[in-house]
């Protein structure tokens, strides 16, 4: 039996393989843990700053909301009245007013309290300290018309109480200007610093142990959208007017829209363009307006495309009375109202109230009871204002006037339809506008009584 012949040797064979492939896949591991860390470790900051930017809207939430607040219990009664608070500092110039464009709100059935300031304060510990009613203080003393902390527009001592927390910028250079000292020969004077910066204050919650614990910082401005000029008003003269509303407010517009006076429209080639615009943003827009971007930023606080209002009665509270109805009476039928005298109810606004008042008048040789439109008692005796028979004739104009080329408003001449005079007053007479390329044809308007 022969003996079995050896295995054959393999030339070339490695050893080590399972080794190799063991680290390869370790490796593999090791970066499969990196990347889902990393991966994790990026979606834990998007997180967090989605919540930080969660919890800054809801700071931004609160604050407008507690700016709302604050609107609403001084500016919402109707008789209020508000202005900047550079009317409050009649001797400061452009160049040393300070806080020129906060808001004061006046009220003006307490003439004699200091006004509200409607900003967020500057009284971290006490925040609504600046929201403080001050119905019951009557007088102008401002230490003794202000609560303690109460921040004013004029003070100049709050800077060093603020280091910790800082200040922040609520209108800066990219929606405003700075001041502007112009020299006294310069028609536009000088102008205030548009810029509003206010101190921050803590936004806060009490947390389990008691404490209080800071949730973020928060500031609000409110401005003050009452004294903006609204210069897309559209033209009521560029046609003929068709209805006696349009009559009425052609007659009683100016005769030029005066935005040339801006400073930086002086060069416009057309003041009626400005009727286009939806944004005081595109008067750079405008043929003939200047290039320089400040032109357009010095005008943030000055004008306005969206101006709204209510027809409230600031003095006496409520809605204005709509006298419109009683303007279109006859003449034998407005005597018989209380406006025009013929009867004893009130029609006189006094420093009483509304009170029923009567004086004689002579009109075309004899005397008439008629009743004012206001009365006030003077050392020297009643100042009394002008008749409500003179307002109506006023309101009647556009029934006295016809509308000739240029659609500009002239007196009836002696070819036209003889115009409705009231018996009570002369015809006015109207001051003729420059005709303009626009051809109108007169408008005759029958002879009522």
């Amino acid at each position: 039996m022969s003996a079995p012949s050896p295995a054959p040797r393999i030339h070339g064979r490695r050893y080590g393989f399972g080794l190799i492939l063991a680290l390869i896949i370790m490796g593999m591991m090791v970066m499969t843990i990196i990347v889902i860390a990393g991966f994790l470790s990026v979606e834990s900051h998007l997180a967090i700053q989605q919540q930080l930017a969660l919890r800054s809207r809801l700071n931004g939430l609160v604050s407008m909301r507690l700016a709302l607040g604050h609107l609403q219990q001084e500016a919402g009664p109707d008789r209020r009245a508000t202005a900047r608070a550079d009317l409050a500092q009649p001797d400061a110039t452009s160049a040393n007013v300070r806080n020129p464009m906060w808001t004061g709100v006046w009220r003006t059935d307490k003439p004699n309290q200091a006004p509200s300031w409607l900003v967020s304060g500057n009284d971290p510990d006490n925040p609504w300290i600046q929201s403080s009613s001050l119905a019951g203080i009557y007088g102008l003393t401002p230490s003794a018309a202000y609560p303690s902390n109460y921040w004013l527009p004029w003070e100049t001592d709050y800077t060093s109480r603020w280091k910790e927390l800082g200040f922040v910028r609520l209108v800066g250079p990219a929606s405003a200007t700075d001041v502007e000292v112009n020299a006294l020969t310069d028609p536009t004077g000088g102008k205030p610093s548009g810029l509003v910066v206010l101190p921050k204050l803590n936004l806060t919650e009490r947390a389990a142990n008691g404490d209080d614990r800071q949730l973020g910082t928060y500031a609000y401005w409110i401005g003050d959208e009452g004294v903006k000029a609204r210069i897309n008003l559209e033209e009521p003269r560029a046609g003929l007017p068709s209805t006696d509303n349009l009559a009425r407010s052609a007659l009683r517009s100016a005769a030029t829209p005066g935005v040339r006076l801006l400073k930086g429209a002086e060069a416009l080639t057309d003041e009626f363009q400005a009727a286009a615009l939806s944004s005081p943003r595109e008067l750079g827009l405008l043929s003939g307006f200047s290039a320089d971007p400040s032109a357009t930023l010095r005008l943030y606080h000055d004008v306005t495309t969206t101006a709204a209002g209510v027809l409230a009665d600031a003095a006496n509270g409520g809605l204005r009375r709509d006298l419109s109805l009683a303007f279109e009476l006859s003449d034998a039928e407005f005597t018989k109202t209380e406006f025009g005298g013929g009867v004893d109810l009130p029609a006189t606004a006094t420093e009483n109230g509304s009170l029923s008042l009567k004086m004689l008048a002579p009109i075309n040789g004899r005397s008439i009871r008629v009743s004012p439109i206001f009365n006030r008692a003077t050392p020297e005796g009643n100042l009394r204002g002008p008749t409500w028979w003179a307002l109506r004739d006023y309101h009647r104009l556009y029934k006295q006037v016809g509308w000739v080329g240029g659609c500009r408003p002239s007196m009836p001449g002696p070819t036209s339809p003889t115009p409705a005079t009231s018996t009570r007053r002369p015809t006015p007479v109207i001051p003729r506008r420059s005709s303009s390329a626009i051809t109108c044809t007169r408008r005759s308007t029958p002879a009522t009584a």
